[in-house]
């Protein structure tokens, strides 16, 4: 963000008695400072103000170390006379519009955290809730000749049906006609089921409900409930 610094004078003085530390002969002139500050979003002013000294003539600049009792003394007399900031800071009509915005977009963070949850939907609903006998369900399944292989080597795309459930324990049966690949849900048979059924337990259960066979050679992902 682009920040421009100035310097403005905001008053000057001057005493011919004030003796010059560097050119005796050269009057002396007190000038005071004020810093602004200017942004995109913002203006300030400095609280305090800068003295400093000049040669008169030369107009050269005395340094602080080099100043007199006298000089010290001359600008706490006349350092309260200086004219006050018009304000101190300030937004400028950007500021204003960026404030503005930021706090309708935490309102509106607010506001969404606090309002109560809208209905969830049917899909959600059925995917988060225990199966239970009879429930059918659309998914893939892999296959795999042992617990340690990676790589499964059979797999397919169908239907299954929840034969009965003991306890924690879910037994699957699978549609007879399964698909190697990924097909309409609608155009796979989902009312004849295979007479054997296989015992799994969940794994997760959400937006996907995942499950492993007992033995841990077959894995089954539903995606769909009917």
């Amino acid at each position: 963000m682009f920040l421009s610094l100035s310097k403005i004078d905001v008053g000057k003085y001057q005493d011919t008695r004030l003796i010059n530390p560097i050119n005796p002969n050269n009057p002396l002139v007190l000038t005071f400072y004020r810093t602004k500050s200017h942004a995109a979003f913002f203006t300030v002013y400095s609280k305090q103000v800068e003295p400093v000294f000049w040669d008169g003539v030369t107009q050269k600049r005395i340094s602080r170390g080099k100043w007199s009792q006298k000089m010290h003394a001359f600008v706490k007399r006349n350092i309260n006379d200086v004219q006050k900031p018009p304000f101190i800071f300030k937004f400028t009509i950007v500021g204003w519009i960026f404030v503005l915005a930021l706090i309708g977009f935490f309102s509106y963070l607010t506001y969404n955290g606090l309002k109560p949850a809208g209905p969830k939907s049917e899909r959600f609903v059925a995917m988060h809730k225990n199966p239970v006998a009879g429930d059918i369900y659309f998914g893939r399944f892999e296959q795999f000749k042992t617990k340690d292989d990676r790589i499964a080597y059979k797999n397919g795309f169908g239907w299954f049906k929840v034969v009965k459930v003991d306890d924690s324990t879910y037994y699957m049966s699978k549609s007879k006609e399964m698909s190697k690949s990924a097909l309409p849900k609608e155009s796979l048979n989902s009312v004849d089921f295979e007479n054997e059924s296989v015992p799994v337990l969940i794994k997760e259960l959400g937006f996907q409900i995942s499950m492993e066979s007992v033995d841990g050679l077959l894995e089954v992902y539903l995606t769909d409930k009917k």
